[in-house]
This record gives structure tokens, C-alpha cells and sequence, in this order.
């Protein structure tokens, strides 16, 4: 018994100084693990609790990139709507990228300019994000094309075959209509 009450106490120490010092925040120790709502082709939904806000994302990897690329770059669409923040588009190219510098981004016959922060590429602002999911709802493929802070430029091509039905899940999640 004296043991389990050591062991409490140590863990217990630990646990405040953790949070004490901001190694952790106690909303990341409240945060559930994704928890995967819909699988179609090349795209993955999930779901996850940060505290008590939900968070509704789907997940892509791209089917065309430079063989010889040794990254691994994903598209997300996000929910957060805790926040009133939907159809966030983020397209993380697994490479760093120049602040604030320029990805183009041609979804069916639509083109987007979207601006580059570490290695992501971002809208601009929501309605480029709205404007963007739309698109892909009625596109086939998309791709994208973005300038490394080193090398040759980068360009990926998602498939969107499977992307409605896990936007559709997560819209479902996540209470949003369209």
C-alpha cells in the first residue's frame, strides 16, 4: 500500500510540474486520439475532441509526386466548428516553404493562389477556403504547384475520387450543411 501511495504521489508531482512549466497544456492531456468516421479512395474522415471541441478533418495524400521526393506531404479540409471555422484547406507539401510564398492551385478548371507558411500552403482567407472545397466537390483531381525556400519547384496531384463521401462524413460530424 505504502508503494501505490509513492507511486501516486510521484505521478501526481510529475503531472503539476509538467503542466507548471507549459511542457503541456491541459487541453492536449484532455484531447482524445482521431478517431476515423469514413474511409474512400486516396481520402480518410476523422473526428477528435480538443478539450471539449470537436474537430471534423478529412485526410489525403497525393497520387503523383517526384519518386525520388523523400516527403510526405497531405491535403486537409477542416471543421472546427466550435469556432465557427469550416472547410479549412491546408495543403502541407512536406518541404519547407518560403514565408508568406505563393502556391498555385488548379482544382478541375479553377485556379486558387494560395500563400505558403514552414511547409504549408494556405488560403488566404474563407472564402478561398469555401471557394476551394466547392471546387473539389466537382473536380476530379487537383494539383499543386509551390517554389521550396531550397530546389526545384514542387507540384503533387490528388485524385478527389472519394473526397465527397469523407467531406460528407465529416460535414455529418460535425453538423454542417451545405
Amino acid at each position: 500500500m505504502q508503494d501505490y501511495s509513492i507511486w501516486c504521489r510521484a505521478a501526481r508531482n510529475l503531472v503539476t510540474s509538467i503542466l507548471g512549466f507549459g511542457l503541456i497544456s491541459p487541453i492536449a492531456l484532455a484531447q482524445d486520439a482521431p478517431r476515423k468516421i469514413a474511409q474512400e479512395i486516396g481520402w480518410t474522415a476523422y473526428t477528435v475532441s480538443e478539450g471539449n471541441r470537436q474537430v471534423c478533418y478529412v485526410l489525403g495524400t497525393p497520387d503523383k509526386l517526384d519518386p525520388k521526393a523523400k516527403r510526405k506531404p497531405h491535403l486537409m479540409v477542416t471543421h472546427r466548428p466550435g469556432e465557427k471555422v469550416y472547410n479549412v484547406v491546408s495543403i502541407d507539401l512536406g518541404q519547407d516553404l518560403p514565408p508568406d510564398g505563393a502556391a498555385e492551385i488548379a482544382i478541375g478548371k479553377e485556379k486558387f493562389q494560395f500563400f505558403t507558411r514552414q511547409q504549408t500552403a494556405w488560403a488566404r482567407d474563407s472564402e478561398g477556403d469555401k471557394a476551394a472545397t466547392s471546387a473539389m466537390i466537382k473536380s476530379k483531381e487537383l494539383s499543386i504547384t509551390a517554389h521550396p525556400a531550397k530546389g526545384p519547384p514542387i507540384t503533387d496531384v490528388y485524385n478527389l475520387a472519394g473526397f465527397t463521401q469523407t467531406l460528407a462524413a465529416i460535414d455529418k460530424s460535425c453538423n454542417v450543411r451545405r
